[in-house]
C-alpha cells in the first residue's frame, strides 16, 4: 500500500512539473490561452442555438472547466 501511495505521488509531481513547463513558457502558454478562447467562443455560438435544457447545462459546463484551465498558471505558481 505505501508503495503504491509513493508511486502514485511520483507520477503527480511527473505531471505537475510537466504542467509547469508550459505555464512558465510564454509562447506556449499565449498559445495555450488562444486555443481556449477559441473554444469558449465555439461553446458560446452552439449554446445560443440550443435549446434543450441538457445540451445548455452540458455547454456551460465545458465553458466553466475551459476557464478553470485559463487560470491553471496562477494556481501552479501558487496564487489563487
Amino acid at each position: 500500500m505505501l508503495a503504491q501511495h509513493h508511486y502514485q505521488m511520483k507520477k503527480d509531481f511527473q505531471v505537475m512539473s510537466k504542467i509547469k513547463e508550459l505555464t512558465n513558457n510564454k509562447e506556449l502558454w499565449e498559445a495555450f490561452i488562444e486555443e481556449l478562447q477559441r473554444s469558449i467562443v465555439n461553446y458560446q455560438r452552439t449554446m445560443e442555438q440550443t435549446e434543450k435544457p441538457s445540451d445548455i447545462y452540458r455547454l456551460q459546463g465545458a465553458i466553466s472547466a475551459l476557464r478553470r484551465m485559463m487560470q491553471l498558471r496562477d494556481m501552479m505558481n501558487g496564487g489563487k
